[in-house]
């Protein structure tokens, strides 16, 4: 029941920047997790500010996997944590745990909380 508002709300939320007419289930689901990692935390405002990023670096898809930085280094899933030095910051390892909504949202909001969102360009698009 929660998940057809959450899905709702995150479409309202993307407005004009969603390129497609609604969400996957996964994406909804990476929306919850990047919810709880941010709203709890920090308030409405940094969660939709949080979903916007996602969207920007992901899509809100939880397996992207960018390889095509000029130094040689990938980043990783939801938030594209980058595996040349912010992923493990974080805490974590190139491979499951980047990849997987939950931790890679706990991670980013780990990393809010530490350093704002300059990994980010500090841009949150509101």
């Amino acid at each position: 029941a929660k998940l057809p508002a959450l899905a709702a709300r995150t479409q309202r939320i993307l407005g004009d920047d969603m390129d497609q007419a609604y969400l996957s289930p996964g994406q909804v689901v990476s929306a919850l997790h990047i919810q709880r990692a941010f709203r709890t935390r920090f308030g409405a405002a940094a969660w939709r500010g949080a979903v916007r990023i996602s969207w920007r670096e992901s899509r809100l898809l939880p397996n992207v996997v960018n390889d095509t930085n000029s130094n040689g280094t990938n980043d990783w899933g939801l938030f594209q944590l980058n595996d040349g030095g912010t992923l493990q910051y974080a805490g974590g390892n190139p491979g499951t745990d980047a990849l997987r909504p939950r931790w890679n949202a706990r991670a980013a909001a780990r990393i809010v909380a530490d350093v704002g969102w300059s990994p980010w360009g500090g841009m949150l698009g509101d």
